[in-house]
This record gives C-alpha cells, structure tokens and sequence, in this order.
C-alpha cells in the first residue's frame, strides 16, 4: 500500500520519516491560504480492494437472502 498527497499527487516513502519528507509535503499543511483542505489517500493494489468490495457483496447479498426468506414466510403466514 502507498500514501499519497492530494494537493501535488506525490507519494510518501513509508520507509522514510515526515522530516525526510518535508520537499513533498510542502503546501500540504498550510494549504496555500486558498481554503483548500487537502487530504491524504491511502493506496492498495488493485486486487485487495476487489476482494474487499467482492467479500462486502458476499456479506449483503446473504444477508438479502435471508431477509427475503423471511418476509416470504411471513407473507405465506395465517
């Protein structure tokens, strides 16, 4: 995974500390007076967000199903 800088799309070494870093994140905390709030986007590759979103609709859909089994037995009722 990667951490990037909204305002100027650079990377942060995760290795390295902020002070290493004080070139890219020049701008970023003052956000140029402007009223511009700048934000910090955490990066993951590809794949473990399409297994999270994949397991996330695993989990509603069986939760879809129950719920419709439920309401069926219910609509069947006395």
């Amino acid at each position: 995974c990667a951490l990037q800088l909204s305002h100027n799309g650079s990377y942060l070494d995760l290795d390295s500390t902020l002070a290493e870093q004080r070139d890219e994140l020049e701008g970023f905390l003052g956000g140029g007076g402007r009223g511009k709030k700048h934000s910090v986007i955490l990066r993951m590759q590809l794949s473990v967000r399409v297994h999270a979103c994949i397991g996330c609709l695993s989990r509603a859909s069986i939760c879809l199903n129950r719920a419709s089994r439920c309401l069926n037995s219910a609509s069947i009722g006395p």
